[in-house]
């Protein structure tokens, strides 16, 4: 069985736990300490990488789209599982859905301004450190979309259509 089958296998409240303890935490400790990172390597490299300016732009953009994210599934989707109220979800859904496509767009510009996360013959360990830490929260946020395209959206949809029904 593959991750991703037993989370859809699993409770709903489970999986929405399993998000917040892997996800969310893991987001709310590292996109302040990438901020911080890429200021350093900023200040010290911008001069010989200017793309670095544009890199901690995206980053900035990326970082609140991602807080805002985290709190629009809190607040509403994942309130409404808990509370199984979920009279207005397919709203909710259809925001997220929009919202995971902008984090996508924005990381795909992070992605091409950083070739890939490439890192510069020239770089620092933290310079270094900095592009790789980028390129596992890149990764570590289509995870998450991954896991909610999968596992909580459409059980969620499919409950509320059960719902509707009786």
């Amino acid at each position: 069985m593959t991750a991703q089958e037993k989370w859809q296998a699993d409770e709903i409240g489970a999986v929405v736990n399993h998000i917040r303890l892997e996800y969310h935490a893991a987001f709310e400790k590292e996109l302040p300490r990438i901020s911080e990172l890429l200021s350093i390597i900023l200040r010290v490299h911008g001069s010989t990488h200017p793309e670095l300016e544009q890199v901690q732009s995206l980053f900035l953009s990326l970082k609140e789209r991602v807080e805002s994210y985290i709190t629009m599934g809190e607040t509403t989707l994942y309130r409404a599982i808990e509370e199984e109220q979920l009279h207005n979800v397919c709203n909710t859904i259809f925001n997220l859905d929009k919202e995971q496509r902008l984090l996508k767009q924005n990381l795909q510009q992070i992605q091409e301004v950083t070739k890939g996360y490439a890192i510069p013959e020239d770089a620092c360990t933290t310079f270094a450190t900095t592009y790789k830490k980028l390129e596992a929260l890149s990764d570590k946020i289509l995870e998450l979309i991954e896991l909610e395209n999968t596992s909580i959206f459409p059980r969620v949809t499919k409950r509320k259509g059960q719902e509707k029904n009786h």
